[in-house]
């Protein structure tokens, strides 16, 4: 126990400069409740949004640890038939959760949004409230198309070509002509993408050299770290796009594929 004479010291300082004492503690007790109430409406909202056990509140942890290797990951947000971004409110919601994920991400890291057939209105509405860098179109998509898009926003395009076999889509060459960036998927019947599936690399190398030009590619379709070396060497992709090759399980990313899959695209050659 402390002397007495300690104990009275004590108490006469605080009597003493009791005021900046009590503003010091009302301004602590002001910082923990903003902290408090800014972490409760982050996640009420994201738990509203999604039901317990859903694979986006299990990326949400997931993709904070792994912003040490984001300088080559795309941090995509996914939307799907523009339910998630169905009113105003959700709108706002999911800004703020995205912005709160991807707030220790590197200025470099490009944010890209993945669309089917929303209109270019929508389109636009979505890159403005999340902030966009990029739009990747799964859905169908033409000339007509990517010109609407360039009059709604400013974010780059790059519309997705499905390839079948060893032939590359007549679309191909107006595309690249037209586009951002164009990225090659394998076309898998139902399917809008993330099938794991790989393409034929080199059966449709030598027409791709023959038609790119300065248009990036984009490369996806069942890469992994043990293939990617070779699909950079066949194809020379710009941006090599994993998904399904880096996880664990359906939807859960693994920290080790991504830190492999990262190590092997840098040290790949073309």
């Amino acid at each position: 126990m402390l002397p007495r004479r300690y104990i009275e010291r004590y108490l006469f300082f605080l009597l003493r400069h009791r005021w900046p004492v009590i503003a010091l503690v009302a301004l602590a007790s002001l910082c923990f409740l903003y902290s408090a109430l800014f972490l409760l409406t982050v996640f009420t909202n994201f738990f509203d949004l999604y039901p317990p056990g859903h694979p986006y509140i299990r990326l949400y942890a997931q993709y904070r640890q792994m912003f040490g290797t984001a300088n080559v990951v795309l941090i995509t947000l996914e939307v799907k038939d523009g339910d998630i971004f169905s009113s105003p409110e959700t709108i706002r919601k999911v800004d703020r959760i995205t912005l709160d994920l991807l707030h220790d991400v590197p200025g470099d890291v490009r944010r890209v949004g993945v669309f089917a057939d929303q209109s270019a209105a929508e389109v636009a509405r979505i890159v403005d409230a999340v902030g966009l860098d990029v739009v990747q179109l799964h859905g169908a998509t033409d000339a007509r198309r990517l010109d609407d898009l360039r009059g709604a926003l400013s974010a780059a395009i790059w519309p997705v070509i499905r390839v079948a076999g060893t032939q590359l889509p007549e679309a191909t060459g107006e595309l690249l002509r037209l586009a951002d960036g164009l990225l090659l998927d394998a076309l898998v019947p139902g399917a809008l993408g993330g099938t794991g599936v790989t393409l034929a690399w080199t059966g449709i190398a030598h027409e791709l050299r023959r038609i790119r030009g300065n248009t990036p590619i984009i490369l996806a379709g069942g890469l992994r770290a043990e293939n990617v070396a070779e699909a950079i060497a066949v194809l020379g992709p710009n941006v090599v796009d994993v998904s399904s090759g880096v996880e664990s399980a359906p939807g859960i990313k693994d920290h080790d594929k991504v830190r492999a899959f990262v190590k092997a695209a840098r040290e790949a050659t073309w």
